[in-house]
C-alpha cells in the first residue's frame, strides 16, 4: 500500500461506499415490489356496545407469515371530515400477526376522556398495512457497513495533511541483538 496516496484511497473507499449504496437499494427493491403484490384485505368490521367498553370485529386476509400494523378509526357518515382515532385499545390492534377471522379490538371509552358522541351514525374502520421486517434488516446491515466505510475514509484521511502518507502505526521490527 506504499505506492497508494492518501487521496486515492480515500476516492476508491468513497466509491466502495456509494456501491455498497447502490446494492442495497437493488435488494430491497424485489422485497419492496414483492410486498405490494401481496392483497391485505379488511373485512367484515362490525362492533358491539356495552356500556363504556366498544368491541369491534374484523377479519384480515393476507400472507400469515407477515406481521401487520393495524389501526382503528372511529368516523361519521354526515361529516366525511370527523376522524377520530381511539388510543385506549387493545386485543387486535397495532403491531402483530392479526391474519385470521373474528379479530377482536377493545376500546374503553372512559380512559380516552372524551366528552361522548352524540348521534347514531357513527362507524369503525379498521386499517391494516404489512410490516416488512427482511427491508428493515437490510438497511440496518446497510447503515453499519457504510458506517464503517465512513470511519475508515475519515481515519484515513485524518492522516493525510498537506498530500502526504500518514505516519506508520506500528512500530518497526526490531532485529534480535541490535538494529
Amino acid at each position: 500500500m506504499r505506492g497508494i496516496t492518501v487521496q486515492a484511497l480515500t476516492k476508491r473507499l468513497r466509491r466502495l461506499s456509494l456501491l455498497l449504496v447502490a446494492i442495497l437499494l437493488l435488494e430491497t427493491m424485489p422485497i419492496s415490489s414483492a410486498r405490494a403484490g401481496d392483497e391485505v384485505i379488511v373485512g367484515n368490521v362490525r362492533f358491539e356496545s356495552s356500556g363504556l367498553v366498544i368491541k369491534v370485529f374484523y377479519d384480515l386476509q393476507g400472507p400469515s407469515e407477515n406481521s401487520y400494523k393495524v389501526k382503528l378509526l372511529l368516523k361519521r357518515k354526515q361529516d366525511p371530515s370527523f376522524e377520530y382515532a381511539p388510543r385506549s385499545l387493545t386485543g387486535d390492534v397495532g403491531e402483530g400477526p392479526f391474519v385470521g377471522t373474528k379479530r377482536r379490538i377493545v376500546w374503553e371509552i372512559q380512559k380516552d376522556s372524551v366528552g361522548g358522541f352524540a348521534g347514531a351514525d357513527f362507524y369503525f374502520v379498521v386499517e391494516a398495512e404489512m410490516i416488512s421486517s427482511r427491508t428493515n434488516i437490510l438497511w440496518y446491515i446497510g447503515g453499519g457497513a457504510a458506517v464503517v466505510v465512513g470511519v475508515a475514509a475519515v481515519v484515513l484521511g485524518m492522516g493525510a495533511q498537506n498530500g502526504t502518507a500518514p505516519p506508520d502505526v506500528f512500530p518497526k521490527p526490531v532485529r534480535p541483538g541490535g538494529n
